[in-house]
């Protein structure tokens, strides 16, 4: 089970960022330098909600992510499939 790429992605992501506040930052410093940038100046407001809508998303599935990493990762780790 340790090779499902399910599992790598999920323990990638939790070692890399450590915890949802540190991706809530990153993702609020992505965020704002989109909407600043020149590419942004087209967006109109329906362009604008939902790129807050992807942050407000994001932010809430790395919460659960952490959440639920330390129990499911370990369940992961211990499953071992029936034939």
């Amino acid at each position: 089970m340790q090779n499902d790429p399910h599992f790598n992605t999920i323990e990638i992501f939790i070692d890399l960022y450590e915890s949802p506040e540190k991706v809530q930052v990153l993702m609020w410093e992505l965020l704002s330098a989109g909407m600043c940038s020149e590419y942004a100046d087209d967006w109109d407001k329906n362009k604008r909600a939902d790129m807050l809508m992807l942050y407000e998303q994001v932010c809430s599935f790395s919460y659960a992510i952490f959440d639920l990493s330390t129990p499911m990762l370990e369940l992961m780790k211990n499953f071992k499939p029936t034939k």
